[in-house]
Formats: C-alpha cells, structure tokens, sequence
C-alpha cells in the first residue's frame, strides 16, 4: 500500500506539471502495483477511486485481441546506424469456435511470423498446425566488430516459409484461454535470397539462392496470470523450439581468398578504472 501511495502522489504532481496522458499511464501502473487480493488481472472488470475521481474499467474479451504498439529504440553511443531503431507492428489473436480455431499473428511488413491452428473435433487436443514467417529487408546488413559497421561485408538477406503440421495441446485447468500446454511439429519448405548491396565489396562472395526445407519441433507451457496492463503478475511459463534444415544450393561465400585481417586499435584506460579498455580504429583485409 505504500507503494500505491507513493504512485499516486507522483501522480498528483505530474497532473500539475506534465501531460495527461503521461499521468494516466501512472493510474494504471498504481492499479497493477496494489496487494495481490487488489490487483485486477486481464480481461476482468474493476472499480476504484484514485485522486477523488471514479474509474472504471470495463470487463473485456481476451479471445479477439488487435492491438498496434509503435515505437522508438534509443542507444547512446551505440553501434554505428543502429543507434535509434524505429518498431512497429501489429497484433492480432483470435481464439474462436470453442478454442478449435487460433490465429495468432504479429505483422510488420518486412517481418511477418503468423501461426493459425485449427482443431480436430474427432481426435480431441490435436490440431492442425499452419505457419507463415518472413523476412524482407530490402537494404544492406552487416557485421559489427567494437561497435563499428564492416560496410563491405553488409548484403541483403532475405527468406520467406510457409508450414504445415499437427499438433496437441491441453489446456491448464481452472485457468483462461491463453493458459494451456502446447507441441507442434511442422516442415516448413521456404526459400532464401541474397543481393549485394552498394556497400559490398567486390571481392566479397554472395551466398547463392537457395530452397531451404527443415523441420520445426515447438514446445510451449503458459502457465501465467497478467495483470490489468497484460503483463505477469504470477505464475510461470516456458518453452523451446528445434530446428533441423537442410538447403538444396549452398556453397562457400564470403571472402573468396585467402588473407589475413590487420586491424589498428587503441589501449586507454577509463576514468578510476585499473583494467585497459580496448576500441577499434581500423581495419582491413590483405588478400595473397
């Protein structure tokens, strides 16, 4: 309860000097910080009083869920051009027909990962499992070493698959819909394709295009309750996933020659600090 107390008091203050929407964000963080026989978990109704005022948050249902989040990644002094990431996407789960049909999907555009189960009324728990996962970046990639871009080593990459398989899954008693113990296996036929970029180096072999099949083994037990904000509030949750693949044109790509790297670096040492800090200045590849 201190807690709560302490949420809303910096709540007050922010009413009084900053947005509102920033303060609301902290009503609901109070509400999600209460005592455990306080805390609404998702999808339920809940009333309360904060800061004189009623709030009221309707019950919902967590079976059809669209959601958007959006947003930008910051790292000062971080690896050259990847030191603000822009992210977006959009969520979509539908658990319908009794739980016999799922469709989970986190869309992006140039990456896609989408899962639609359909379930067997005859053989009870298993499933037909169908899956869809891309990536479509149409830029150049590369390496980094100390934090810097090896630019003539960066091409673009990209894969695309699509897979069928069975599936079982039971669903943890006495808990809500997302609560359940999940396996899958699927073969997944796919396809991967490389192009240079302007960066790339002339001396740098591409990876050749490819069919690629593999077989993907998935292990999943959620055993949490969220809270109001669908973050956890107890319980546990685990699981895993195998691959094994096999790609019909692969050869040796990268550097087509021998050579060695020769590299400029700097030793200093920071600030109250007894250990030599290591950075980057340079490097290249001398090719015999």
């Amino acid at each position: 309860m201190k807690l709560t107390r302490a949420i809303q008091t910096f709540c007050r203050r922010m009413l009084s000097t900053s947005s509102l929407s920033l303060a609301l964000c902290l009503i609901s963080l109070s509400s999600a910080f209460a005592d455990d026989k306080d805390t609404p978990l998702a999808g339920e109704s809940y009333h309360t009083e904060l800061l004189g005022e009623r709030v009221d948050v309707p019950a919902r249902d967590r079976r059809n869920v669209t959601a958007i989040n959006f947003g930008v990644m910051y790292i000062p002094n971080g690896p050259s051009m990847l030191e603000v990431l822009p992210f977006g996407s959009l969520f979509v789960w539908h658990n319908w027909d009794d739980d016999y049909r799922r469709l989970r999907a986190t869309v992006a555009g140039v990456v896609n990962d989408i899962n639609f189960n359909i379930g067997s009324r005859s053989l009870k728990r298993w499933e037909l499992v169908l899956t869809f996962d891309n990536t479509i970046i149409p830029f150049g990639r590369a390496e980094y070493v100390e934090g810097q871009r090896i630019a003539p080593v960066a091409i673009q990459w990209s894969y695309l698959f699509a897979g069928a398989g069975i599936g079982y899954r039971e669903q943890l008693p006495g808990k809500s819909q997302d609560n359940a113990l999940e396996v899958s296996l699927t073969y997944e036929p796919g396809y991967r394709w490389f192009q240079r970029s302007g960066d790339t180096s002339p001396n740098f072999v591409v990876p050749a295009d490819t069919y690629e099949g593999r077989a993907h083994f998935r292990l999943r037990l959620d055993a949490l309750d969220r809270n109001l904000m669908e973050l956890p509030h107890a319980g546990f949750s685990f699981g895993g996933d195998a691959m094994y693949g096999h790609r019909a044109h692969w050869s040796q790509w990268g550097r087509g020659r021998l050579g060695v790297v020769v590299s400029l670096e700097q030793l200093y040492r920071t600030a109250n600090s007894q250990l030599l800090e290591r950075r980057l200045l340079a490097q290249t590849h001398i090719e015999f």
